[in-house]
């Protein structure tokens, strides 16, 4: 289980380095336009970052085989985390569905909050 964590801990530095470098282009975006402006972008261009999604999760699911030797050289992590690939897959989909589609904001305005 110790190899298990020593292989997730690469998935998570590179997911905080995405996370860096999408919070610095949103901050970049902010010195250029207004907030309303870029709401409306946003909101223009959803079905588009729908699909962008999507497909990223696939590529995850698909790829992931090849993307685990990466992340950690050692054997027993690498088994742990090959092993993890569906259980990995069944959470990005179920946070796209929660989180990405709305689902949260859906039930919150049927319960009236």
């Amino acid at each position: 289980m110790a190899g298990f964590w020593s292989g997730i801990r690469g998935l998570v530095l590179l997911t905080a380095g995405i996370l860096v470098l999408a919070a610095s282009g949103v901050m970049l975006w902010g010195q250029v336009e207004s907030m309303d402006t870029i709401g409306q972008r946003l909101q223009t261009a959803a079905p588009w970052l729908t699909l962008l999604r999507i497909s990223l999760i696939t590529a995850v699911i698909a790829a992931w085989p090849r993307i685990v030797p990466w992340l950690t050289r050692r054997a027993d992590a690498r088994t742990a985390l090959l092993a993890a690939r569906w259980r990995v897959a069944a959470w990005l989909i179920l946070l796209e569905l929660i989180l990405g589609q709305g689902l949260i904001q859906a039930v919150a305005q049927s319960l009236g909050l």
